[in-house]
């Protein structure tokens, strides 16, 4: 099924640090991405696009400024795949209709039902505005500010308009900025999203999701969805290696074993961060996490003859079964842009200044940090598996190529915040960022740094971070728990306090997925240049889901039919949506025509399952039965639905008759699976 979004631009936006942005790329490609599509943006400064293949393209459309001045090729290629693919239509119309009186852009309009004329109204005292669909406009807040009478109107019963502005002195004509048909939508400015730049600045006033969704016909398709695994949101605990080597002012946690090679006698105000970090967070915590280091905060030689204390204390830190280890580079780039020369000035290229034996480049800083973290720092049969970029986090396409050819993930970049002061979805950011043919994966969530007051006076300020997370989980699950820090967050009495708060939350009392930051960023991966998802028939065949295996339906729907369908798990109803587990990198899903949504979860079908804490793999789905592997963990939990109402369920662990749970009045199972090794759990209808 086609998946991508061509949209023309004034100028397409590649560089992160660009300060300008193109509103395109700046609040379209997160709803787009959530919803399973990729945007493709070309800028009227380049050479015309070729034309678009439809297997590949579900919609082309335009971001245009009133300003913009039009290349001759644009009509031309407009009209082309008008024929072949819906239709989209942001920012303004204006250049659409320059030079001919708008008569072009009347006939292009006609064929979608839609009247057409130049005349724009900017009196506010003259302007009337009618939101006939008010459970999608207003969105985030009302256009109070915003007057603009523009745009077409709507000649089609098969139209809906959203928005509709009227002129009071001739008020029998009514505008559509806003209005979706079988053709596409159209969305103008001022009436969709105040973009803004500035905390407080951004707004949409419709619902962009809804928006997508309507104009597209997206509702029951389904969506490749990196958040979710087992009908849980993901959470994701990755730490930078900053402030590794800082001393810490947080008291001795508790007596721990010596560290070989590492000094004893150290007493409580001398410990480092990382001693610290090590016995609050991550032995305290032990869920797949990703911890990674910087090598000079480790080491004076790149290739020293013996292992110093700090490598000593690394390697004891990423030993630990539960923790993932991770490259913070060799220097710490602070502009992976920039080139690092005899007169740079201090710390505006990289943190550190040198490290002897080792000569900077920025693909070095990659391939070395990696290698170097896998010869001195890892026990066998361990390897680095993420490169999470450090500093202003944008990194080249050779630096990409070689996180990925070294066999690593890559992670971090356009941190965002959505809380009392950044309000907006529209901050939120999207999976990533295509840099040539390589591919940034965005972090979750944001990290300590981005907190005002956090080095100075308010030194718990990340536990505000807590609000970001909350609200892109809140209605749609948009990222993951990601709690993103660093080392030195075990500096200081209140910002470790700020942490622990976040991770109780996040790990303790919330119903979470944990995962490693690898297996995020390939799920990521996975969605935007992987998957594939087909047609067969009456169902959908899901190609390439190596870490990403959640498919999402933005509605419910009917039950899924167990005899037809192959590689699924299971299923949840959330929301108001589907979410369909896959057990399998290929899986074919087909649902029971004509039978009622399970929009409360109601037993039917086969047992399967619903929600888990804990990795599940050889998952078998039978019509009185569903058995599984669960990996190794702890307070894991599995929610399986499907069995009769009140039944009783035989539980076996390793081929051992367990115990017998009677299903509840949804036929729902919650099996409580404990902490320990990797266990075969077969879960069938069974007698009292």
């Amino acid at each position: 099924m086609p998946s991508e979004v061509v949209v023309l631009v004034g100028r397409a936006t590649v560089d992160l640090e660009d300060p300008v942005h193109d509103a395109a790329r700046e609040v379209l490609q997160m709803p787009l991405n959530h919803l399973g599509l990729r945007l493709v943006r070309h800028g009227l400064d380049g050479d015309r696009p070729a034309d678009v293949d439809s297997s590949r393209v579900c919609a082309v459309g335009t971001w245009f400024d009133s300003g913009e001045r039009l290349p001759g090729w644009v009509w031309p290629w407009l009209e082309r795949q008008q024929r072949k693919v819906r239709v989209l239509h942001f920012g303004s119309l204006q250049p659409l209709a320059a030079g001919d009186g708008g008569e072009r852009l009347r006939l292009y309009l006609e064929r979608l039902g839609l009247g057409y004329d130049t005349v724009t109204i900017g009196d506010p005292l003259r302007i009337d505005v009618e939101y006939r669909r008010a459970d999608v406009v207003p969105f985030e807040s009302k256009p109070v500010y915003e007057r603009l009478h523009h745009g077409p109107w709507s000649r089609g019963a098969q139209n809906d308009v959203w928005l509709a502005t009227r002129d009071r002195t001739r008020p029998r004509r009514s505008r559509a900025p806003v209005v979706v048909g079988p053709w596409g939508g159209i969305a103008l400015q001022p009436w969709f999203v105040r973009v803004g730049g500035n905390s407080g600045d951004r707004r949409f006033y419709v619902d962009p999701f809804e928006f997508l969704l309507e104009a597209l016909d997206r509702r029951d398709v389904p969506v490749p969805d990196p958040n979710v695994r087992f009908g849980r949101r993901t959470f994701v605990f990755h730490v930078d290696g900053d402030g590794f080597e800082s001393v810490s002012t947080v008291g001795a946690a508790r007596a721990v074993e010596p560290v070989a090679g590492l000094a004893a006698g150290n007493d409580r105000n001398t410990k480092l961060c990382a001693e610290v970090f090590r016995d609050r967070i991550i032995d305290r915590f032990r869920v797949p996490m990703t911890v990674s280091v910087i090598v000079a905060s480790l080491t004076d030689r790149f290739e020293p003859e013996v292992p110093t204390e700090r490598m000593a204390l690394a390697r004891d830190i990423l030993s630990r079964p539960w923790v993932e280890a991770a490259s913070h580079s060799v220097l710490h780039p602070l502009d992976w842009r920039r080139e690092l020369h005899p007169r740079s000035v201090p710390r505006s290229v990289v943190w550190f200044p040198e490290l002897a034996g080792y000569r900077h480049d920025m693909v070095a800083e990659v391939r070395q940090s990696i290698a170097f973290v896998d010869r001195w720092l890892l026990p066998p049969g361990k390897r680095c598996r993420v490169m999470l970029w450090s500093g202003a986090a944008n990194p080249s396409a050779a630096a990409l190529r070689a996180a990925r050819e070294a066999g690593c993930e890559n992670l971090n970049g356009d941190l965002f915040r959505w809380d009392e002061l950044f309000d907006s979805v529209g901050y939120v950011s999207p999976w990533g960022h295509a840099i040539g043919d390589e591919f940034q994966v965005f972090a979750g969530g944001p990290n300590e740094n981005i907190f005002d007051g956090f080095y100075s006076t308010m030194p718990g300020a990340f536990a505000h971070a807590d609000r970001s997370l909350t609200n892109t989980g809140r209605d749609r699950i948009l990222k993951p728990a990601n709690v993103y820090a660093h080392f030195y967050s075990a500096e200081h009495p209140a910002r470790l306090a700020a942490l622990i708060r976040l991770l109780e939350r996040w790990i303790e009392r919330e119903p979470t997925f944990p995962v490693r930051a690898s297996t995020y960023a390939a799920a990521v991966t996975d969605c935007e240049r992987r998957v594939a998802i087909d047609r067969v028939g009456d169902g959908f065949r899901c190609r390439g889901f190596l870490s990403c295996r959640t498919v999402r339906f933005e509605c419910e729907m009917p039950p899924v039919d167990w005899r037809r369908s192959r590689g699924i798990a299971g299923v949840r109803h959330w929301r108001g949506r589907t979410f369909v587990h896959l057990a399998s990198s290929v899986a074919e899903l087909y649902f029971v025509a004509g039978e009622p949504a399970e929009a409360s979860g109601v037993a039917s079908g086969s047992p399967r399952i619903e929600q888990s804490s804990c990795e599940l793999t050889n998952v078998s789905v039978r019509s009185a039965s569903v058995a599984f592997d669960a990996h190794e963990g702890i307070r894991r939990q599995v929610v399986l639905a499907g069995f009769p109402a009140a039944g009783v369920v035989s539980v076996k662990r390793d081929g051992q008759l367990a115990e017998r749970i009677t299903a509840d009045a949804e036929g729902r199972v919650r099996l409580d699976v404990g902490s320990g090794g990797a266990v075969r759990l077969l879960c069938e209808v069974g007698s009292p």
